[in-house]
C-alpha cells in the first residue's frame, strides 16, 4: 500500500490513480510509462520468461541504464 500512497500524493489525477492501482492497462498512459509497467508486470509475474528483447524494448522507448 505504500506505493498507492505515493501515487496519490504525487498525482493530480484521481481517475488515473484508480486505473493504475486496479488495472494500468486501461489507463491513458504514454508509451514509455506503459512500456515500463508492462516490463515490471512481466518481471513480477514470470521472471524466468524475461528476454533480452524485453530490455531492448524499454531502451527503444528511451529508457536508459
Amino acid at each position: 500500500m505504500a506505493h498507492v500512497g505515493f501515487l496519490r500524493q504525487h498525482s493530480d489525477d484521481p481517475e488515473l490513480d484508480s486505473h493504475i492501482m486496479h488495472d494500468y492497462t486501461k489507463a491513458d498512459l504514454d508509451p514509455v510509462t506503459r512500456g515500463m509497467l508492462d516490463f515490471a508486470s512481466k518481471l513480477t509475474r514470470d521472471p524466468t520468461s524475461m528476454q533480452k528483447t524485453d530490455v531492448e524494448g524499454l531502451r527503444g522507448l528511451g529508457a536508459q541504464r
